[in-house]
């Protein structure tokens, strides 16, 4: 059964934005994040319910987010989306709800939960995750969310015992991308191919055939080299390997190639 198609209001607070003191708090590093998290026996993941609409405004502040309609004059109660420091406040808040627990079985990057560790202990981690959710009295998508799995999407990759892999979801969406024929629609494959750099060998050494082609004062003439560059990019993704997390007890061996153009 198809689900009822979800109706969102979405304002541009511009004028708010700008008027509003930046906040500069970090936010996780998704690698850091992948590369913890993969390797493990079991997964459950989560997604926050609206998530930034489980904050409340004080009251003092809700002026601020006054709007104009054809049906009258609202301010919001809860933090909509749209605001600069929304992101950064839902962080913070999720890093002080699960304080205790982060890095030891629990990662989290704005809504989105990933709890991790052996099959024995994983149902307890979950009860001490919900625990907390309903202490500060957040609430869970139940239609995203995938309990006590072998391997899961995370963050745009696919974590499992064996690493990480790409989405391949994602994967095939890029591998159905035309040749880009402008800057705009070059800039964007780049973008959506450099999401996964870390799985595509000699990355930079192949995209510097397209990233010349940015630039204003070269025109936009994409020869041969650079059509092979974009179909080894392409061929790269849908051949990619998993990543296994390194073995920290064992030495390392590095291997470089300095070019001017890529290391």
């Amino acid at each position: 059964m198809e689900s009822e198609k979800e109706s969102y209001l979405q304002l541009f607070q511009r004028k708010l934005n700008k008027a509003t003191k930046k906040d500069h708090y970090p936010l996780p590093f998704s690698d850091q994040i992948l590369d913890e998290v993969a390797g493990q026996e079991c997964y459950s993941f989560a997604d926050g319910y609206s998530g930034y609409n489980q904050v409340h405004i004080a009251e003092k502040d809700q002026l601020n987010t006054t709007f104009t309609t054809p049906w009258g004059t609202f301010a919001y109660r809860v933090m909509p989306f749209g605001l600069y420091n929304a992101p950064t406040t839902f962080q913070r808040l999720m890093n002080r709800v699960f304080e205790p627990y982060i890095g030891t079985f629990i990662r989290v990057f704005l809504d989105d939960f990933c709890i991790y560790e052996s099959k024995l202990d994983h149902l307890h981690q979950m009860e001490t995750t919900f625990q907390r959710l309903d202490e500060v009295q957040a609430s869970l998508n139940p239609t995203k969310c995938v309990f006590g799995c072998s391997k899961g999407v995370l963050l745009g990759h696919v974590v499992s015992r064996d690493g990480i892999g790409t989405d391949p979801n994602k994967v095939s969406k890029i591998k159905d991308l035309s040749f880009p024929m402008n800057r705009s629609k070059l800039r964007s494959f780049l973008g959506h191919v450099g999401y996964y750099r870390r799985f595509i060998k000699n990355f930079s050494k192949i995209t510097q055939r397209l990233t010349q082609f940015l630039k204003k004062d070269v025109t936009y003439e994409l020869g041969n080299k650079a059509h092979e560059a974009f179909g080894q990019l392409k061929e790269a993704l849908v051949s990619s390997p998993v990543l296994k997390n390194p073995d920290w007890s064992k030495p390392f061996i590095v291997f470089t190639d300095a070019l001017d153009a890529a290391l």
